[in-house]
């Protein structure tokens, strides 16, 4: 008979085995591989923040009594991030030789650059593998719509069919079966019986 030690300790070994090979945690090696590469050093701590637990934010009215709920939700443990970043900016003026040198934002964009082309490049490598002559960069034109319009400019503008089904005759005037079928505003077209803007004010007299 096994002993009872034995077992939970088994169980408890593939639950952290089941715990490592979820979707989460495989979603989370998969961020630390793309974004690590990305942001370096900085990601630790970017992850870890990501990770905690929301924190709500109290957005306080100015048009009531602001310095009464401030105080309220200070009392009740809230923080107030203009104190906070009075207190940040305070002691960056004190200490400007301690406050870590931020990297620029120029590295950030050059390192997305770099993943960018490199997947630019893949893909070129994918669609031109069979060939020999394998350009640095795909164009993208889209000669479907350049050969519609060639075909429409030699087309005579005379012969073109009216959709005569898209014709609202005013004598018929709104019956179901009009109310029941869709027309866009673009497709809409009517007689032309015009009404004078004259006679159109003439009905509000």
């Amino acid at each position: 008979m096994a002993n009872f030690k034995d077992v939970a300790q088994s169980s408890v070994a593939q639950a952290k085995l089941r715990k490592k090979t979820s979707p989460k945690y495989k979603a989370l090696n998969h961020f630390d591989e793309f974004y690590g590469s990305v942001f370096g050093n900085k990601w630790v701590s970017m992850k870890t923040a990501l990770l905690r637990n929301s924190k709500y934010v109290a957005l306080v009215n100015n048009y009531g009594s602001p310095e009464e709920t401030t105080e309220y939700l200070v009392n009740r443990g809230a923080h107030c991030l203009n104190k906070l970043m009075e207190v940040q900016q305070q002691y960056q003026d004190e200490n400007p030789d301690v406050v870590e040198s931020s990297e620029p934002k120029d590295e950030y964009n050059s390192k997305l650059e770099r993943i960018s082309e490199k997947i630019q490049s893949d893909e070129i490598s994918n669609l031109y593998s069979h060939s020999d002559t394998i350009p640095d960069k795909i164009e993208l034109s889209d000669m479907t719509l350049q050969n519609k319009l060639e075909k429409m400019s030699d087309t005579d503008p005379n012969k073109f069919e009216i959709d005569q089904s898209r014709i609202i005759d005013p004598s018929l005037g709104l019956t179901t079966e009009s109310l029941w079928q869709y027309v866009p505003a673009t497709k809409l077209k009517g007689m032309e019986d015009w009404v004078p803007e004259s006679m159109h004010f003439s009905y509000y007299a």
